[in-house]
């Protein structure tokens, strides 16, 4: 469960919040939710929503993302997933988390997240990570069809680590957008494309 010490009800005093695993939140990931506006109220229940609702698997991930009657746009991951399945968004979502990876599972070659064109025009995707405690994409050297993310709207990932992606299509090796795309404080290590006439890296 989350706990908070109240030594100083002060927004510089952050690292009195705790996640009771040690995973998450941390100062800096909480300090997003205070420069967003929230009152210190506003935010002990976001906090205690993501306990409640952090996604531990996967499938998990994609059934509250593709859920077509939630208006859930904030997802808190607090474990290391494998993904399966191709998540399409539809609507604005963020995910959120500190220290996790997600790997490739093994008969898994598709993109791990996808909007097509035809997709809502709201569509977006958010992934932040924590500050020196990326979340981590990774391929596992395994031979895909797609890179991480294909993307035609609105992408903007931060303090993220894309790794190990082979694609054997064109479309890059990490991330291919074809909409507005922002990174901050990410790596991207290792991905590439095989053949000639590929395209991004």
């Amino acid at each position: 469960s989350w706990f908070y010490t109240e030594d100083t009800n002060s927004e510089e005093n952050l690292s009195n919040w705790s996640f009771a695993s040690g995973r998450y939140p941390l100062p800096s990931t909480l300090q997003s939710f205070f420069d967003d506006g929230n009152s210190y109220d506003d935010v002990w229940a976001k906090l205690c929503k993501a306990a409640e609702t952090g996604i531990t698997t996967w499938s998990a991930l994609a059934s509250a993302i593709e859920d077509e009657t939630s208006t859930q746009s904030e997802f808190v991951i607090t474990n290391n997933l494998v993904a399966t399945e191709t998540i399409e968004i539809s609507r604005p979502i963020k995910i959120i988390g500190s220290e996790v990876t997600i790997t490739r599972g093994d008969n898994f070659t598709n993109e791990f997240f996808k909007v097509a064109e035809s997709n809502s025009q709201s569509a977006s995707l958010t992934i932040q990570g924590s500050e020196n405690k990326n979340i981590t994409f990774d391929g596992s050297n395994k031979t895909a069809n797609a890179p991480f993310i294909i993307f035609a709207k609105e992408l903007t990932v931060s303090n993220c680590t894309f790794q190990n992606n082979t694609n054997s299509q064109t479309d890059g090796g990490a991330i291919y957008s074809k909409g507005n795309f922002s990174a901050t404080n990410c790596t991207f290590i290792n991905n590439h494309t095989n053949g000639s006439n590929m395209s991004g890296g």
